[in-house]
């Protein structure tokens, strides 16, 4: 893994997921690229994400616009500085991991899908149960314009070690990408859990065939099943309960309306538990 990029504001919330990304970087020796997004309002209106609001991301003037980049660029430089990583306009290499921060003009679902493909994960926000649909607008864009793992944080101060991971697994397309891309991630760990619940029951590899896959990179994994009506809530007290940093999961694998409508674990993660986990959709 060697490029993890997040979007920057000078907000609180992205000081936590900065201080994350960067940590998790140093220890893949990975570049950082960071990108602050100054939307479009008239393209941000016709978004279809989760009852977000026209005035979600309000027209600033000219003024505040390169304020905001720039306080935007000093936070992304101090932290770069704590953690002793090197500003610059290009990519570092892994013996010399860059941090590189970029400006981009126009709307936020049409420039995140831009960005999550050439980057290996991308690290966003959780926004608030109220308000703050900035956040929202960037997160579902991430999760479902990138095809690229994304990582979502709670708004609490959190540093996940990335030590004790935890995989929900039910044989999907989405795990199997997912698992597969963090395998640079899962060799740093020192216990990974496949957390499954009832019987394979999907057409993909079973857990025990990823885990038997896992150990060809040198990554130890096992096995625990879980059985129950409420798999979300399930999924997150077993990952607990394995003491897990994170979570890695497929997203929206019944489709987005349909978890809207009716409830799913990527609405659950999403909406009604603050633990951090990576996400993706395909």
């Amino acid at each position: 893994m060697r490029s993890i990029g997040i979007p920057v504001a000078d907000r609180p919330e992205c000081v936590i997921a900065l201080d994350v990304a960067f940590s998790l970087a140093q220890t893949l020796n990975a570049d950082i690229n960071g990108y602050h997004i100054v939307p479009n309002r008239r393209v941000t209106k016709a978004l279809d994400l989760q009852n977000l609001q026209p005035d979600a991301w309000p027209d600033i003037t000219e003024v505040e616009a390169k304020a905001a980049a720039e306080s935007a660029r000093k936070l992304f430089e101090s932290m770069a500085e704590s953690y002793e990583y090197k500003v610059s306009s290009k990519h570092g290499t892994a013996n010399s991991p860059h941090a590189i921060f970029k400006d981009k003009s126009g709307s936020p679902e049409k420039l995140i899908p831009l960005i999550g493909p050439v980057n290996d994960m991308l690290v966003v926000s959780r926004p608030k149960a109220k308000g703050n649909n900035k956040a929202a607008i960037i997160m579902m864009s991430a999760l479902l314009h990138t095809a690229t793992p994304v990582m979502v944080l709670p708004q609490k101060k959190i540093k996940p070690k990335m030590k004790r991971i935890a995989i929900a697994w039910n044989n999907g397309r989405a795990e199997c990408l997912l698992t597969r891309a963090m395998v640079p991630v899962l060799q740093e760990a020192d216990d990974v859990v496949f957390i499954s619940e009832g019987k394979d029951h999907q057409e993909g590899p079973s857990a025990k065939e990823m885990m038997d896959f896992l150990k060809a990179y040198g990554v130890k994994s096992r096995l625990k099943r879980i059985t129950g009506k409420k798999t979300a809530e399930l999924l997150v007290s077993t990952a607990k309960a394995e003491k897990a940093d994170i979570m890695l999961c497929g997203a929206y694998s019944r489709g987005r309306t349909r978890q809207l409508l009716f409830g799913g674990v990527t609405q659950h993660l999403l909406t009604k538990t603050d633990f951090p986990v990576v996400l993706l959709h395909v």
